[in-house]
Protein backbone atom coordinates (compact mmCIF):
# COMPACT_ATOMS: atom_id res chain seq x y z
CA UNK A 1 0.00 0.00 0.00
CA UNK A 2 1.70 3.42 -1.10
CA UNK A 3 0.08 5.83 1.47
CA UNK A 4 1.72 4.39 4.31
CA UNK A 5 5.22 4.47 2.74
CA UNK A 6 5.35 7.99 1.37
CA UNK A 7 3.75 9.26 5.00
CA UNK A 8 6.80 7.60 6.49
CA UNK A 9 9.05 8.72 4.04
CA UNK A 10 7.92 12.25 4.51
CA UNK A 11 8.09 12.36 7.97
CA UNK A 12 11.88 11.76 7.58
CA UNK A 13 12.26 14.88 5.88
CA UNK A 14 12.94 17.51 8.60
CA UNK A 15 14.25 16.38 11.79
CA UNK A 16 15.95 18.90 13.59
CA UNK A 17 15.11 21.65 12.24
CA UNK A 18 13.83 24.36 13.92
CA UNK A 19 9.57 24.47 13.98
CA UNK A 20 9.29 28.30 13.58
CA UNK A 21 11.70 28.03 10.15
CA UNK A 22 8.95 25.67 8.88
CA UNK A 23 6.27 27.72 9.43
CA UNK A 24 8.37 30.31 7.65
CA UNK A 25 9.29 28.50 4.94
CA UNK A 26 5.73 27.64 4.77
CA UNK A 27 4.26 31.07 4.70
CA UNK A 28 6.86 32.47 2.19
CA UNK A 29 6.00 29.66 -0.31
CA UNK A 30 1.76 29.92 0.07
CA UNK A 31 2.59 34.00 -0.28
CA UNK A 32 4.92 33.38 -3.61
CA UNK A 33 2.40 30.31 -4.61
CA UNK A 34 -1.16 32.31 -4.32
CA UNK A 35 1.16 35.59 -6.22
CA UNK A 36 2.04 33.01 -9.25
CA UNK A 37 -1.70 31.89 -9.49
CA UNK A 38 -3.14 35.50 -9.64
CA UNK A 39 -0.09 36.04 -12.55
CA UNK A 40 -1.19 32.79 -14.66
CA UNK A 41 -4.93 33.92 -14.09
CA UNK A 42 -4.54 36.85 -15.40
CA UNK A 43 -1.85 35.55 -18.50
CA UNK A 44 -4.66 33.25 -18.97
CA UNK A 45 -7.52 35.93 -19.48
CA UNK A 46 -5.65 37.27 -22.48
CA UNK A 47 -5.00 35.65 -24.86
CA UNK A 48 -3.94 35.81 -28.65
CA UNK A 49 -8.17 35.63 -29.62
CA UNK A 50 -7.73 36.04 -33.14
CA UNK A 51 -4.66 33.40 -33.91
CA UNK A 52 -7.15 30.96 -32.13
CA UNK A 53 -6.03 27.24 -34.46
CA UNK A 54 -9.48 24.47 -34.43
CA UNK A 55 -11.24 23.76 -31.42
CA UNK A 56 -8.73 20.36 -30.50
CA UNK A 57 -5.83 20.72 -28.09
CA UNK A 58 -5.83 24.25 -27.86
CA UNK A 59 -6.30 27.16 -25.15
CA UNK A 60 -9.76 29.04 -25.95
CA UNK A 61 -11.76 26.34 -23.55
CA UNK A 62 -8.62 26.38 -20.78
CA UNK A 63 -8.68 30.48 -20.99
CA UNK A 64 -12.41 30.64 -20.80
CA UNK A 65 -11.91 29.78 -17.37
CA UNK A 66 -9.80 32.52 -16.10
CA UNK A 67 -11.78 35.22 -18.03
CA UNK A 68 -15.16 34.82 -16.55
CA UNK A 69 -13.74 34.18 -13.47
CA UNK A 70 -12.16 37.27 -13.22
CA UNK A 71 -15.10 39.00 -15.34
CA UNK A 72 -13.09 42.20 -16.03
CA UNK A 73 -12.55 42.53 -19.78
CA UNK A 74 -16.50 43.09 -21.59
CA UNK A 75 -14.62 42.33 -24.63
CA UNK A 76 -12.97 39.55 -23.36
CA UNK A 77 -16.24 37.78 -21.78
CA UNK A 78 -18.41 38.49 -24.80
CA UNK A 79 -16.45 37.01 -27.11
CA UNK A 80 -16.08 33.89 -24.54
CA UNK A 81 -20.17 33.62 -24.70
CA UNK A 82 -20.32 33.87 -28.54
CA UNK A 83 -17.97 30.95 -28.37
CA UNK A 84 -19.81 28.88 -25.90
CA UNK A 85 -23.05 29.99 -27.38
CA UNK A 86 -21.70 28.51 -30.60
CA UNK A 87 -20.04 25.36 -29.55
CA UNK A 88 -23.58 24.97 -27.25
CA UNK A 89 -26.72 25.83 -29.18
CA UNK A 90 -24.84 24.94 -32.43
CA UNK A 91 -25.40 21.24 -33.36
CA UNK A 92 -23.51 21.59 -36.17
CA UNK A 93 -20.45 23.29 -34.45
CA UNK A 94 -17.78 20.86 -34.56
CA UNK A 95 -18.03 20.87 -30.85
CA UNK A 96 -21.48 18.64 -30.93
CA UNK A 97 -20.09 16.98 -33.26
CA UNK A 98 -17.07 15.68 -31.55
CA UNK A 99 -19.12 14.92 -28.80
CA UNK A 100 -22.08 13.03 -30.93
CA UNK A 101 -22.91 11.24 -33.37
CA UNK A 102 -25.56 8.96 -34.72
CA UNK A 103 -25.62 5.60 -33.88
CA UNK A 104 -24.69 2.04 -35.56
CA UNK A 105 -28.29 0.78 -34.39
CA UNK A 106 -29.93 3.97 -34.21
CA UNK A 107 -29.07 6.15 -36.60
CA UNK A 108 -31.58 8.86 -34.94
CA UNK A 109 -30.08 8.48 -31.93
CA UNK A 110 -26.56 10.85 -30.62
CA UNK A 111 -24.30 8.82 -28.75
CA UNK A 112 -20.68 9.26 -27.98
CA UNK A 113 -18.17 10.20 -31.26
CA UNK A 114 -15.98 7.39 -31.43
CA UNK A 115 -13.84 8.89 -33.51
CA UNK A 116 -12.93 11.14 -30.35
CA UNK A 117 -13.50 8.43 -27.55
CA UNK A 118 -16.77 9.17 -26.40
CA UNK A 119 -15.85 12.40 -24.47
CA UNK A 120 -15.26 14.95 -27.34
CA UNK A 121 -12.06 16.19 -26.86
CA UNK A 122 -10.82 15.19 -23.91
CA UNK A 123 -8.48 17.85 -23.17
CA UNK A 124 -10.86 20.62 -23.48
CA UNK A 125 -13.99 18.68 -21.65
CA UNK A 126 -12.69 18.79 -18.06
CA UNK A 127 -12.66 22.81 -18.73
CA UNK A 128 -16.01 22.71 -20.67
CA UNK A 129 -17.91 20.84 -18.04
CA UNK A 130 -16.39 23.35 -15.28
CA UNK A 131 -17.80 26.32 -17.57
CA UNK A 132 -21.22 24.92 -16.93
CA UNK A 133 -20.77 23.85 -13.26
CA UNK A 134 -18.62 27.05 -12.19
CA UNK A 135 -20.84 30.51 -14.32
CA UNK A 136 -24.09 28.89 -14.31
CA UNK A 137 -27.14 30.95 -12.57
CA UNK A 138 -27.34 29.21 -9.45
CA UNK A 139 -23.74 29.13 -9.21
CA UNK A 140 -22.01 29.98 -5.61
CA UNK A 141 -18.89 31.51 -7.91
CA UNK A 142 -21.58 33.77 -10.02
CA UNK A 143 -23.69 34.86 -6.92
CA UNK A 144 -20.91 35.67 -4.65
CA UNK A 145 -17.33 35.76 -5.92
CA UNK A 146 -17.89 37.77 -8.92
CA UNK A 147 -17.82 35.55 -11.58
CA UNK A 148 -19.39 36.41 -15.31
CA UNK A 149 -23.36 34.49 -15.62
CA UNK A 150 -23.57 32.65 -18.78
CA UNK A 151 -26.06 34.09 -20.69
CA UNK A 152 -29.45 32.72 -20.91
CA UNK A 153 -29.82 31.10 -23.64
CA UNK A 154 -25.92 29.98 -23.04
CA UNK A 155 -27.21 27.87 -19.62
CA UNK A 156 -30.14 26.67 -21.42
CA UNK A 157 -28.15 25.41 -23.75
CA UNK A 158 -25.27 23.55 -21.44
CA UNK A 159 -28.82 21.69 -20.14
CA UNK A 160 -29.49 20.49 -23.08
CA UNK A 161 -26.15 19.54 -24.09
CA UNK A 162 -25.36 17.43 -20.77
CA UNK A 163 -28.89 16.42 -20.70
CA UNK A 164 -28.03 14.55 -23.94
CA UNK A 165 -24.51 13.69 -22.54
CA UNK A 166 -26.58 11.63 -19.50
CA UNK A 167 -28.11 9.86 -22.21
CA UNK A 168 -25.30 8.64 -24.13
CA UNK A 169 -23.77 7.60 -21.70
CA UNK A 170 -26.44 5.22 -20.32
CA UNK A 171 -26.97 4.44 -23.85
CA UNK A 172 -22.98 3.25 -24.42
CA UNK A 173 -22.20 2.77 -20.63
CA UNK A 174 -25.26 1.29 -18.73
CA UNK A 175 -23.23 0.09 -15.79
CA UNK A 176 -22.42 3.10 -14.82
CA UNK A 177 -26.01 4.03 -14.24
CA UNK A 178 -26.34 1.65 -11.15
CA UNK A 179 -23.19 0.68 -9.96
CA UNK A 180 -20.25 2.12 -11.87
CA UNK A 181 -16.87 -0.70 -11.58
CA UNK A 182 -14.05 1.52 -9.81
CA UNK A 183 -11.70 -1.14 -10.94
CA UNK A 184 -13.05 -1.16 -14.30
CA UNK A 185 -11.73 1.11 -17.07
CA UNK A 186 -13.09 2.41 -20.87
CA UNK A 187 -10.43 2.95 -23.29
CA UNK A 188 -7.01 4.70 -21.77
CA UNK A 189 -6.97 6.41 -18.05
CA UNK A 190 -7.34 9.91 -18.84
CA UNK A 191 -10.38 9.09 -21.39
CA UNK A 192 -12.25 7.60 -18.93
CA UNK A 193 -11.55 9.98 -15.90
CA UNK A 194 -12.36 12.65 -18.78
CA UNK A 195 -15.82 11.14 -19.60
CA UNK A 196 -17.24 9.99 -15.77
CA UNK A 197 -16.13 13.50 -14.49
CA UNK A 198 -18.42 15.58 -17.19
CA UNK A 199 -20.88 12.69 -16.36
CA UNK A 200 -20.79 13.61 -12.98
CA UNK A 201 -20.81 17.59 -12.92
CA UNK A 202 -22.97 17.72 -15.75
CA UNK A 203 -25.62 15.84 -13.72
CA UNK A 204 -24.59 18.06 -10.22
CA UNK A 205 -25.31 20.68 -12.18
CA UNK A 206 -28.69 19.82 -13.77
CA UNK A 207 -30.03 19.14 -10.45
CA UNK A 208 -29.81 22.49 -8.91
CA UNK A 209 -32.21 23.62 -11.73
CA UNK A 210 -35.79 21.92 -10.94
CA UNK A 211 -36.98 21.29 -14.23
CA UNK A 212 -34.04 18.75 -14.75
CA UNK A 213 -33.79 17.61 -11.71
CA UNK A 214 -36.37 15.00 -11.37
CA UNK A 215 -35.86 14.64 -15.67
CA UNK A 216 -35.88 10.95 -16.47
CA UNK A 217 -33.35 9.11 -18.45
CA UNK A 218 -34.20 6.29 -20.93
CA UNK A 219 -33.57 3.54 -18.15
CA UNK A 220 -36.32 5.20 -16.32
CA UNK A 221 -33.90 6.90 -13.99
CA UNK A 222 -33.51 10.51 -12.94
CA UNK A 223 -30.60 13.13 -13.62
CA UNK A 224 -30.67 13.30 -9.53
CA UNK A 225 -30.19 9.86 -9.37
CA UNK A 226 -26.92 9.81 -12.02
CA UNK A 227 -25.66 12.39 -9.84
CA UNK A 228 -25.62 10.54 -6.59
CA UNK A 229 -24.09 7.73 -8.27
CA UNK A 230 -21.51 9.12 -9.86
CA UNK A 231 -20.70 11.53 -6.77
CA UNK A 232 -20.87 7.99 -5.08
CA UNK A 233 -18.12 5.99 -7.16
CA UNK A 234 -16.06 9.14 -7.40
CA UNK A 235 -15.77 9.09 -3.59
CA UNK A 236 -15.09 5.53 -3.46
CA UNK A 237 -12.48 6.44 -6.32
CA UNK A 238 -10.30 8.30 -4.90
CA UNK A 239 -9.93 6.59 -2.02
CA UNK A 240 -9.06 3.39 -3.62
CA UNK A 241 -6.15 4.93 -6.17
CA UNK A 242 -4.74 6.74 -2.69
CA UNK A 243 -4.17 3.59 -1.50
CA UNK A 244 -3.24 1.02 -4.00
CA UNK A 245 -1.24 3.59 -6.47
CA UNK A 246 -2.42 6.90 -7.61
CA UNK A 247 -2.76 6.83 -11.52
CA UNK A 248 -2.67 4.33 -14.24
CA UNK A 249 -0.80 6.90 -16.53
CA UNK A 250 1.73 7.87 -13.41
CA UNK A 251 4.34 10.55 -14.50
CA UNK A 252 2.87 11.16 -18.22
CA UNK A 253 4.36 14.20 -19.99
CA UNK A 254 1.26 14.67 -22.13
CA UNK A 255 -1.47 12.74 -20.73
CA UNK A 256 -1.46 14.46 -17.11
CA UNK A 257 -2.99 17.55 -18.82
CA UNK A 258 -5.96 15.78 -19.73
CA UNK A 259 -6.68 13.76 -16.51
CA UNK A 260 -5.34 16.58 -13.65
CA UNK A 261 -8.39 19.34 -14.60
CA UNK A 262 -10.34 16.67 -13.56
CA UNK A 263 -8.66 16.07 -10.54
CA UNK A 264 -8.85 19.59 -9.83
CA UNK A 265 -12.52 19.64 -10.67
CA UNK A 266 -13.16 17.26 -8.13
CA UNK A 267 -11.30 19.82 -5.49
CA UNK A 268 -13.38 22.85 -6.87
CA UNK A 269 -16.89 21.99 -7.92
CA UNK A 270 -18.14 19.69 -6.32
CA UNK A 271 -22.04 20.99 -3.86
CA UNK A 272 -21.53 18.12 -1.19
CA UNK A 273 -18.56 18.74 0.94
CA UNK A 274 -17.23 15.04 1.34
CA UNK A 275 -16.29 14.68 -1.91
CA UNK A 276 -14.28 18.17 -1.93
CA UNK A 277 -12.41 16.83 0.94
CA UNK A 278 -11.31 13.71 -0.49
CA UNK A 279 -10.27 15.39 -3.28
CA UNK A 280 -7.84 17.75 -1.30
CA UNK A 281 -6.68 14.61 0.32
CA UNK A 282 -5.99 12.69 -2.77
CA UNK A 283 -4.46 15.78 -4.67
CA UNK A 284 -2.25 16.16 -1.56
CA UNK A 285 -1.08 12.51 -1.49
CA UNK A 286 -0.55 12.31 -5.44
CA UNK A 287 1.52 16.01 -4.92
CA UNK A 288 3.62 14.34 -2.47
CA UNK A 289 4.55 10.88 -4.77
CA UNK A 290 5.67 13.96 -6.84
CA UNK A 291 7.70 15.82 -4.99
CA UNK A 292 9.33 12.55 -3.77
CA UNK A 293 10.06 10.98 -7.30
CA UNK A 294 11.83 14.47 -8.15
CA UNK A 295 14.95 15.71 -8.69
CA UNK A 296 16.42 19.18 -10.06
CA UNK A 297 12.73 19.93 -11.12
CA UNK A 298 12.02 17.03 -13.13
CA UNK A 299 10.65 13.62 -12.26
CA UNK A 300 12.83 10.81 -11.89
CA UNK A 301 10.50 7.82 -11.01
CA UNK A 302 8.45 6.24 -13.89
CA UNK A 303 7.03 8.40 -16.41
CA UNK A 304 4.00 7.77 -18.85
CA UNK A 305 4.71 8.63 -22.93
CA UNK A 306 7.71 10.67 -21.40
CA UNK A 307 9.14 10.18 -25.40
CA UNK A 308 6.21 12.20 -26.35
CA UNK A 309 7.28 15.64 -27.39
CA UNK A 310 4.83 17.07 -29.37
CA UNK A 311 6.25 20.69 -30.61
CA UNK A 312 8.47 21.52 -33.68
CA UNK A 313 11.30 22.46 -31.14
CA UNK A 314 10.70 19.94 -28.71
CA UNK A 315 11.79 17.35 -30.44
CA UNK A 316 15.00 18.60 -31.07
CA UNK A 317 16.63 18.43 -27.86
CA UNK A 318 16.23 14.40 -27.03
CA UNK A 319 14.52 13.50 -23.98
CA UNK A 320 14.61 16.76 -21.80
CA UNK A 321 11.91 18.66 -22.84
CA UNK A 322 10.27 15.89 -22.10
CA UNK A 323 11.64 15.33 -19.37
CA UNK A 324 9.72 18.93 -18.18
CA UNK A 325 6.28 18.70 -19.27
CA UNK A 326 5.10 16.81 -16.21
CA UNK A 327 2.38 17.87 -13.47
CA UNK A 328 5.04 18.13 -10.96
CA UNK A 329 7.35 20.79 -13.36
CA UNK A 330 4.38 22.51 -14.80
CA UNK A 331 2.70 22.97 -11.87
CA UNK A 332 5.22 24.09 -9.33
CA UNK A 333 5.51 27.93 -9.30
CA UNK A 334 1.80 27.87 -8.70
CA UNK A 335 1.99 24.99 -5.82
CA UNK A 336 5.41 26.32 -4.58
CA UNK A 337 6.01 29.64 -5.11
CA UNK A 338 8.95 28.73 -7.36
CA UNK A 339 9.98 31.36 -10.30
CA UNK A 340 7.50 31.49 -12.87
CA UNK A 341 10.11 32.36 -15.81
CA UNK A 342 11.21 29.37 -15.12
CA UNK A 343 8.66 26.92 -16.22
CA UNK A 344 8.27 25.00 -19.30
CA UNK A 345 5.18 27.00 -21.54
CA UNK A 346 4.36 23.35 -24.36
CA UNK A 347 1.93 22.66 -21.24
CA UNK A 348 1.20 24.96 -18.71
CA UNK A 349 -1.94 26.37 -19.82
CA UNK A 350 -3.97 23.35 -18.57
CA UNK A 351 -4.03 24.16 -15.14
CA UNK A 352 -6.56 27.28 -15.07
CA UNK A 353 -8.77 25.51 -12.59
CA UNK A 354 -5.81 24.95 -10.44
CA UNK A 355 -5.56 28.80 -10.57
CA UNK A 356 -9.27 29.39 -9.43
CA UNK A 357 -8.90 27.60 -6.49
CA UNK A 358 -8.19 27.73 -2.81
CA UNK A 359 -6.13 24.52 -2.83
CA UNK A 360 -2.82 25.27 -0.73
CA UNK A 361 -0.08 22.35 -1.49
CA UNK A 362 0.68 20.18 1.98
CA UNK A 363 3.24 21.69 4.62
CA UNK A 364 5.09 18.26 4.42
CA UNK A 365 5.75 18.53 0.54
CA UNK A 366 6.61 22.45 1.29
CA UNK A 367 8.92 21.83 3.71
CA UNK A 368 10.68 18.39 1.76
CA UNK A 369 10.53 20.97 -1.56
CA UNK A 370 12.62 23.56 0.11
CA UNK A 371 14.67 21.71 3.32
CA UNK A 372 15.18 18.62 1.18
CA UNK A 373 14.72 14.62 2.78
CA UNK A 374 16.23 12.38 5.06
CA UNK A 375 18.93 14.26 6.79
CA UNK A 376 19.61 11.42 8.46
CA UNK A 377 20.71 9.29 5.28
CA UNK A 378 22.52 13.22 3.91
CA UNK A 379 19.23 13.05 1.35
CA UNK A 380 19.43 9.42 0.38
CA UNK A 381 16.89 6.88 0.51
CA UNK A 382 14.61 4.18 -1.56
CA UNK A 383 10.84 4.78 -2.52
CA UNK A 384 8.85 1.59 -3.15
CA UNK A 385 5.43 2.37 -4.18
CA UNK A 386 2.90 0.15 -5.61
CA UNK A 387 1.60 0.48 -9.33
CA UNK A 388 -1.81 0.30 -10.64
CA UNK A 389 -1.85 -1.90 -14.08
CA UNK A 390 -1.86 -5.89 -13.42
CA UNK A 391 -4.91 -7.57 -15.05
CA UNK A 392 -6.44 -10.27 -14.02
CA UNK A 393 -5.87 -13.86 -15.29
CA UNK A 394 -9.47 -14.08 -16.32
CA UNK A 395 -8.74 -11.04 -19.05
CA UNK A 396 -5.26 -12.45 -20.43
CA UNK A 397 -4.72 -13.87 -23.62
CA UNK A 398 -2.40 -14.67 -26.09
CA UNK A 399 -0.36 -12.18 -27.78
CA UNK A 400 0.42 -12.24 -31.68
CA UNK A 401 3.82 -13.05 -32.29
CA UNK A 402 5.08 -9.82 -33.65
CA UNK A 403 3.40 -8.56 -30.41
CA UNK A 404 5.77 -10.47 -28.11
CA UNK A 405 8.65 -9.88 -30.67
CA UNK A 406 7.96 -5.99 -29.70
CA UNK A 407 8.61 -6.26 -25.71
CA UNK A 408 11.79 -8.63 -26.00
CA UNK A 409 9.65 -12.31 -24.88
CA UNK A 410 9.47 -15.54 -26.60
CA UNK A 411 5.93 -16.59 -27.89
CA UNK A 412 3.82 -17.59 -26.88
CA UNK A 413 3.29 -14.26 -24.23
CA UNK A 414 0.53 -12.86 -22.19
CA UNK A 415 -1.63 -9.78 -22.97
CA UNK A 416 -4.89 -8.22 -21.68
CA UNK A 417 -7.83 -9.50 -23.24
CA UNK A 418 -10.61 -6.64 -22.87
CA UNK A 419 -13.49 -7.77 -23.03
CA UNK A 420 -15.91 -5.25 -25.65
CA UNK A 421 -19.43 -4.30 -25.01
CA UNK A 422 -21.83 -3.07 -27.88
CA UNK A 423 -20.54 -0.12 -29.96
CA UNK A 424 -17.85 0.66 -27.26
CA UNK A 425 -14.43 0.41 -26.90
CA UNK A 426 -13.04 -2.47 -24.74
CA UNK A 427 -12.42 -1.98 -20.93
CA UNK A 428 -10.03 -3.20 -18.76
CA UNK A 429 -10.61 -4.64 -15.41
CA UNK A 430 -7.39 -3.88 -12.70
CA UNK A 431 -6.71 -6.03 -10.05
CA UNK A 432 -6.18 -3.45 -7.25
CA UNK A 433 -3.55 -5.06 -5.45
CA UNK A 434 -0.84 -5.46 -8.24
CA UNK A 435 2.39 -6.96 -8.30
CA UNK A 436 3.88 -4.36 -9.98
CA UNK A 437 6.25 -2.37 -7.66
CA UNK A 438 7.92 1.00 -8.69
CA UNK A 439 11.38 1.94 -6.91
CA UNK A 440 13.41 4.96 -7.26
CA UNK A 441 16.14 5.53 -5.37
CA UNK A 442 17.61 9.35 -4.65
CA UNK A 443 20.60 10.58 -3.80
CA UNK A 444 21.94 14.29 -3.92
CA UNK A 445 23.88 13.51 -7.27
CA UNK A 446 21.37 11.47 -9.07
CA UNK A 447 18.13 9.77 -9.14
CA UNK A 448 17.68 5.86 -10.23
CA UNK A 449 14.41 4.76 -11.27
CA UNK A 450 12.91 1.18 -12.28
CA UNK A 451 9.37 -0.87 -12.29
CA UNK A 452 9.82 -4.57 -10.59
CA UNK A 453 7.09 -7.07 -12.07
CA UNK A 454 6.95 -10.65 -12.68
CA UNK A 455 6.65 -11.39 -17.03
CA UNK A 456 4.24 -14.24 -16.06
CA UNK A 457 1.75 -11.75 -14.81
CA UNK A 458 -0.28 -8.94 -17.49
CA UNK A 459 -0.22 -5.33 -17.36
CA UNK A 460 -2.26 -2.73 -19.38
CA UNK A 461 -1.05 -0.12 -20.94
CA UNK A 462 1.61 -1.77 -22.32
CA UNK A 463 1.89 0.83 -25.11
CA UNK A 464 2.46 3.77 -22.72
CA UNK A 465 6.23 4.42 -23.73
CA UNK A 466 7.17 4.66 -20.16
CA UNK A 467 10.55 5.22 -19.19
CA UNK A 468 12.48 4.76 -16.49
CA UNK A 469 15.98 5.51 -15.87
CA UNK A 470 19.01 7.06 -14.47
CA UNK A 471 18.68 11.04 -14.26
CA UNK A 472 21.87 13.21 -12.66
CA UNK A 473 21.14 16.39 -10.99
CA UNK A 474 24.00 18.23 -13.34
CA UNK A 475 22.96 21.51 -14.85
CA UNK A 476 22.18 19.33 -18.03
CA UNK A 477 20.14 17.39 -16.20
CA UNK A 478 21.83 14.37 -17.98
CA UNK A 479 19.59 10.97 -18.33
CA UNK A 480 19.79 7.53 -19.31
CA UNK A 481 15.72 6.66 -20.36
CA UNK A 482 14.65 2.76 -20.77
CA UNK A 483 11.64 0.81 -20.95
CA UNK A 484 10.71 -1.35 -18.42
CA UNK A 485 9.75 -3.94 -21.24
CA UNK A 486 5.96 -3.28 -21.18
CA UNK A 487 5.40 -2.05 -24.96
CA UNK A 488 7.74 0.51 -26.35
CA UNK A 489 11.37 0.25 -27.28
CA UNK A 490 13.52 3.20 -26.20
CA UNK A 491 17.02 3.74 -25.32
Amino acid sequence: VMSPIIILAAAACCQGKNPQTFEEVIEKANAAAQLNKANALKQWSLPDWQHMPNLVQFGMVQSSVPVLFLNNNKTAVDIVMNFLEDATCNTSSDWWKMTFQPTPTHPSVLGPNVNYNFVGAPLEHAYFVSLFALFNSRSTWVREKGAAQLSLKVENCFQEFYLRYLEATLLFFPGDATEPAVWQQFQSENIDFVRRSSALFGAQTLVLDPAYANRSLPNGQTVWDMYNTYETFFYEFLKQRALFGLFVELGSSGYWTRTWPCVFNLYALPIRPRLRNRAKMFIDLAMLEAELVSTKGVRVGQKSRDKKAECPTCSKHGADPALEHHMYTSLTPQLYGTDFSKTPTLFTEPVSIQQITDYNISNVSILIHYLGISPDTNGTLTIRNQMIGQVPKSEVSECSSSRCAQTFRPTPCACEAAAPLPHVASHVTYINTSAQVHYVYRTPSFGLSGVLFSPNDVFSPNTQQRGTGLIFTNADRSAVMFPHLTGEKWG
